[in-house]
């Protein structure tokens, strides 16, 4: 007898250790097997230590991304995101993000679709994109993984990540359990319905209990209740915060994680230790061996269903994928849809947008304007992000001449003879807490950058951020405002917009407050009096003049925001969102073709096979805030740091009995359901594709405009493409870094990864007449004295990732305010924001003529010029609320204090360009 002796842990170590005779036929590896009998029978081949291997989770950096609102353009954007993941030899992604922003100040806004739990379930439809449909009598609550070009889909944070007081990171969500099932869950029943293969549980607390320590939800709500099958995984050493300070008794941890239902454990640094821990509980009968065997039961049914164990490697046939031409389309289709017009010129009548693109001379200034990194945000190349750029001009006329100054002075602005200017400020990138924010300004010297140059020139300010920031106070100066969020590499999804090539068509799909005081402030709230309501967004038509024919066979799809930043190197996270089945009705109880009844109680499935009247009298109450040595179920453990020293742990629990091994192979089970449903044993390794194409498109419908000019009758949207001179201002409009891009912060800089910033799409987008000048923070007299016709500033937050982007002020990164000042108050301008969440942007509104909330357009900079430049309309709506001030936070709609600046839901809409 030969025996192998290869442990496998977490995703990337796909052989398990196992005693086999050579000539024994091993059902496992059958894929024509039922999964269930290839599970009993690696579940009967593993020993303890092996078991336990499964439920280590070692960590491997991916991206994020953030989309909003169009339900079959996601469907493709997780497809195409499955391509390109598969494509890098991984067949797991740490997504969708199916948080419910109630508070715009909280770090992780942009990850959230919407502060409307609606919009946020219907954003499911992401699941299916990444993992393929579901088969016709597939059993419900079965992970499912459809081949070789999917990967397991990760819904998280479970659960009311979204709802932390005051927006900080990693907080205690304060609410009662109506409004935790009422809000924070609805998105969790449709993400099960439609097979996501495993749950992330949340590093917050509900009601003072950890989350990770919540056996009443993790076990008795979303195993039990709800008939979740997959696998649940802690988040990134979310075992070791249980008790504080973090680690101090690992082994009480990890007893009272994996009893609570955790299946795998995330063990960055020292996997040693948690199989030691573990194993030494099951052998102390502190946790069972059914336990460890439930868990490894979910595990391997994931694996399984992945394929794992037919193709373990990487599949090279997808190689070519990476980067191809369609990809990048669909990129700048979405950067296009994304964008919102939040205002076009003074009224409707006297429109700025879409621009011309032969004009003499146009100046572009902004930080964001020809920036990579700022567009992509947080978790691109690093953590908290990257800015800069290596690319060439490429959007106006050639008669244009497009003059770049990042934050040219007001006399620059005035004295060049511009014929309008593109100012694209925003945030700088940031990812988690970084992006905590109490201010939401627009970052340094943006809003300088605004005043110099719309007080000077016609000006359309594009807005990089994550979420709204304060833009109000710059309003007056502004001609059309653009909300591109943040579009990630494809800048020419927001050229194609701002040039008329198509029309805005994007609406906010979170409010855009005033001031910050608002905050919290959301849609329904009775405080609600936002600077843009959710769902606003104006629109624009496209030019149908000498334009491209094939931009009008182009179907722009829902009228409603996406906010994404495809080609981030490290895409997962808002690569899911979820729609529920069409026949599901939420808490009525009907009959339907997808399930046999809903119960009429808050917070259950729709799915559940009988009505209950004593269901509602079973939801977990909250429990105690001593949560320190209350056990949780989980199947999964995040270890960061030291892999080895969680394993040790958890073994030398599982050996002195404090975990059994029934709990192990609970965990290894769920695990191992997720693994073979990912397909890992089939095509474990890299197969390269990169949807730039629809990174672009993602971008262009999630934009949301704010404002378009002073009144419906003068919008500044769509920008005019031939013009004289314009400016391109801003921190953000010439930088594609951002928070989790390369780094878990982010990074800033352009030689990160590949795209276009909205700079660069400008270029691309203006008539070649047109001269483009960029100046990242022009000065007042920069932005009156260059005969602009009007500016494009782009400024927004800083990268930034999880706890780091907690923010308190949530306002823009400096010098946005500056530039937004300098620019928008010289002359014609366009604000676009680049931010995860809204910001602090009312003290600027005066001076803004036309605003758009970018939110992180990723690397597809030409989706926010797509709807800029009128190819493509703004449609997107905003999906939480923009406050007035942060004082107001938190503030959702509904709220009985809701005085939003921009309510949920708020957009203009523009309609593409039909002449020239």
């Amino acid at each position: 007898m030969v025996r192998i002796s290869i442990p496998l842990m977490g995703l990337l170590l796909l052989c398990c250790l196992v005693s086999i005779t050579k000539a024994e036929h091993m059902r496992y590896k059958d894929a024509q097997q039922p999964i269930n009998t290839r599970i009993r029978d690696l579940m009967n081949r593993m020993t303890l230590e092996e078991k336990i291997g499964q439920m280590t989770q070692i960590d491997v950096y991916n991206a994020t991304s953030d989309i909003m609102k169009q339900y079959s353009l996601v469907k493709r954007i997780g497809a195409a995101t499955a391509l390109e993941v598969r494509a890098t030899g991984i067949q797991y992604a740490f997504a969708p993000c199916i948080a419910v922003c109630r508070d715009p100040r909280w770090g992780r806004c942009y990850e959230s679709y919407s502060e409307d739990h609606k919009i946020v379930q219907e954003m499911t439809e992401i699941i299916p994109g990444l993992q393929g449909d579901i088969p016709p009598g597939h059993q419900k609550g079965v992970p499912y993984v459809g081949g070789k070009t999917k990967v397991a889909a990760c819904a998280k944070h479970f659960v009311g990540d979204g709802g932390t007081t005051k927006g900080i990171d990693e907080n205690n969500t304060v609410i009662d359990a109506q409004g935790l099932y009422r809000i924070h869950m609805p998105a969790y029943y449709d993400s099960i319905i439609k097979g996501v293969s495993t749950v992330m549980v949340s590093y917050s607390s509900w009601n003072g209990k950890k989350m990770h320590a919540n056996r009443e939800l993790i076990t008795g709500f979303l195993k039990d209740r709800l008939h979740f099958k997959g696998f649940v995984i802690s988040d990134w050493q979310g075992v070791d915060r249980i008790i504080d300070p973090p680690h101090a008794n690992y082994s009480d941890s990890v007893l009272t994680a994996i009893d609570a239902g955790i299946d795998m454990v995330m063990v960055p640094f020292n996997h040693t230790e948690f199989i030691d821990v573990l194993t030494n509980l099951v052998k102390k009968n502190k946790i069972t061996m059914s336990r460890i065997d439930d868990a490894v039961r979910r595990i391997l049914r994931v694996k399984f269903m992945m394929g794992l164990f037919e193709n373990p490697m990487a599949d090279y046939s997808l190689v070519d994928k990476l980067g191809s031409q369609p990809h990048r389309d669909l990129g700048r289709e979405a950067v296009r849809k994304s964008l919102v017009l939040l205002k076009n010129g003074e009224s409707a009548d006297e429109p700025l947008l879409p621009l011309p693109k032969k004009a003499p001379k146009i100046l572009v200034a902004g930080s964001h304007a020809n920036n990579l990194g700022y567009q992509c945000g947080g978790w691109t190349m690093e953590w908290q992000g990257l800015s800069g750029n290596n690319l060439t001009y490429a959007a106006v006329d050639p008669s244009t001449q497009v003059v770049y100054n990042e934050n040219p002075d007001a006399d620059f602005a005035k004295s060049n003879n511009f014929s309008y200017a593109v100012v694209v400020v925003g945030e700088h990138p940031y990812a988690e807490y970084s992006g905590d924010n109490s201010n939401l300004t627009i970052a340094e010297p943006g809003t300088d950058t605004i005043t110099n140059v719309c007080d000077s020139v016609k000006c359309v300010v594009v807005v990089v951020s994550g979420r709204p920031v304060v833009i109000e106070p710059y309003l007056p100066q502004i001609d059309a405002l653009v909300a591109a969020w943040l579009p990630g590499t494809e800048g020419h999804g927001v050229a194609d917009v701002l040039f008329g090539d198509y029309g805005f068509t994007g609406k906010l799909s979170r409010t855009w407050f005033k001031t910050v005081d608002q905050l919290p402030m959301n849609v329904g709230d009775s405080h609600y009096d936002p600077r843009f309501a959710f769902g606003h967004g104006l629109e624009t038509k496209p030019n149908t003049g000498n334009e491209e024919a094939a931009v009008y066979d182009k179907q722009y799809l829902h009228r409603l925001e996406l906010q994404w930043s495809l080609a981030c190197t490290e895409a997962r996270e808002a690569l899911e969102g979820h729609e529920p089945h069409k026949n599901l009705v939420e808490l009525e109880g009907i009959q339907s073709n997808e399930f046999s009844y809903a119960i009429v109680v808050v917070g259950e499935p729709p799915y559940a096979e009988t009505n209950d009247d004593s269901l509602s009298t079973t939801i977990p109450e909250p429990g105690p805030s001593t949560y320190h040595y209350q056990r949780m179920q989980g199947s999964q453990v995040m270890v960061p740091f030291d892999h080895t020293e969680f394993i040790d742990v958890l073994t030398n629990l599982v050996k002195k009995n404090n975990i059994t091994m029934s709990r192990i192979d609970n965990a290894v089970r769920r695990i191992l359901r997720a693994k073979f449903m990912m397909g890992l044993f089939e095509n474990p390794m890299a197969d390269y594709s990169l949807a730039r194409d629809l990174g672009r498109e993602a971008v262009r419908t999630s934009l949301v405009l704010l404002e378009n000019g002073e009144s419906a009758d003068e919008p500044l949207f769509p920008l005019q493409k031939k013009a004289p001179k314009i400016l391109v201002a801003g921190s953000h409009s010439n930088n594609l870094g951002g928070g989790w891009t390369m780094e878990w912060q982010g990074l800033s800089g352009n030689n990160l990864t590949y795209g276009t910033t909205i700079l660069g799409a400008i270029t691309a987008a203006v008539d070649p007449s047109t001269q483009v000048v960029y100046n990242e923070n022009p000065d007042a007299d920069f932005a009156k004295s260059n005969n602009l016709s009007y500016a494009v500033v782009v400024v927004g937050e800083h990268p930034y990732a999880e706890f780091s982007g907690d923010n308190s002020n949530l306002t823009i990164g400096e010098p946005g305010t500056d530039t937004i000042k300098n620019v928008c108050g010289s002359l014609k301008c366009v604000v676009v924001v680049v931010s995860g969440r809204p910001v602090v942007i009312e003290p600027y509104l005066s001076q803004i003529d036309a605003l758009v909330a970018a939110w992180l357009p990723g690397s597809e900079g030409h989706g926010v010029t797509d709807v800029l430049f009128g190819d493509y309309g703004f449609t997107g709506k905003l999906s939480r609320t923009w406050f007035k001030t942060v004082d107001q936070l938190p503030m959702n709609v509904g709220d009985s204090h809701y005085d939003p600046l921009f309510a949920f839901g708020h957009a203009l809409e523009t309609k593409p360009n039909t002449g020239k």
